[in-house]
């Protein structure tokens, strides 16, 4: 059986619970024959409730533990790169100038979706100090897609005799573990985070050389090659979290991500190429996230 009463301790009120089991209560107080308490806000003290009682609780709830959670929110994704399709130079009217062995051209393509998943982590407390370490992974599908020429002579997004490139590109996860560095208050943490971040990557290039080949190759082919990979790179954000219980924490978070550059080339068959090749196309790019999402989590040991 528990009970509660609140008594006004100068400028801040104080619920204070008699605990008759005579368990102790670990969330920001202190326990005392038999009773226990927490003060919401104010000073540490308060005068006693009764002979052999008093209110010393810490203003905060006590965040120390292991916790899960789940959060879901939004990622916005920019990809700046440089995209090129190579073959053998040519001579001047064989798709460029003498000497175009390259066609580099730079894109900034972007992409939004929603992200969610789960979380995991624990905490250490130090007075209103809070330090912990976190991991989570979250999934999305934030895709772009763009089309570009071959060599100088072909058209951007359509075959006419010289062939066309597409370029795709989707981020289906991103995973991170962080440190955590805070100050709790009430019930209210607030936080900076930063640590070491995955991204699982997926991207693919697609030759459409159907009608007379790609460049200056007389070679109809279509051809496509998907690529994937896990980039490893770093994080950084900050989080505001509150306290609805002892057991029970929402979350707000906003996380910087960014994983460095990819670069990923679909070289043609000798035979597709002009002069028996090298030809091909390649997109080299870098992956940066803005992540704001919403979570709620359960800390063990209440």
């Amino acid at each position: 059986m528990v009970s509660r009463k609140k008594v006004a301790c100068d400028d801040f009120v104080a619920i204070c619970f008699e605990d008759f089991a005579g368990q102790g209560f670990r969330d920001g107080g202190c326990s005392r024959h038999g009773r226990r308490w927490r003060a919401r806000r104010g000073p540490r003290a308060c005068p006693p409730l009764r002979e052999g009682a008093a209110c010393c609780g810490r203003a905060s709830l006590e965040l120390v533990g292991f916790y899960i959670g789940a959060d879901v929110g939004g990622v916005a994704q920019a990809s700046h790169g440089l995209s090129d399709f190579f073959q053998v130079p040519g001579s001047e009217g064989d798709g460029g100038p003498p000497g175009s062995a390259h066609n580099p051209q730079s894109q900034l393509p972007s992409s939004s979706a929603v992200i969610g998943g789960l979380h995991a982590g624990y905490n250490w407390q130090i007075s209103h100090w809070v330090l912990g370490v976190e991991g989570d992974w979250q999934w999305t599908s934030a895709k772009y897609s763009f089309c570009r020429q071959t060599d100088m002579a072909s058209a951007p997004c359509f075959d006419n005799d010289f062939g066309f490139l597409t370029i795709n590109g989707e981020t289906r996860g991103i995973g991170t573990v962080r440190g955590r560095f805070g100050y709790a208050f009430d019930r209210v943490l607030v936080y900076g985070t930063g640590g070491v971040a995955f991204a699982d990557l997926r991207d693919s290039i697609t030759a459409d050389c159907r009608l007379f080949g790609c460049g200056r190759s007389e070679s109809p082919n279509f051809t496509s090659a998907n690529f994937s990979t896990v980039k490893t790179g770093w994080v950084a954000g900050a989080g505001v979290e509150w306290m609805l219980s002892p057991n029970w924490i929402l979350r707000s978070e906003y996380l910087h991500v960014d994983v460095g550059t990819v670069t990923n080339t679909l070289n043609l068959a000798p035979t597709n190429c002009a002069d028996g090749g090298p030809c091909g196309a390649s997109w080299s790019h870098g992956n940066r996230y803005d992540i704001g999402r919403f979570g709620v989590s359960y800390k063990f040991g209440g």
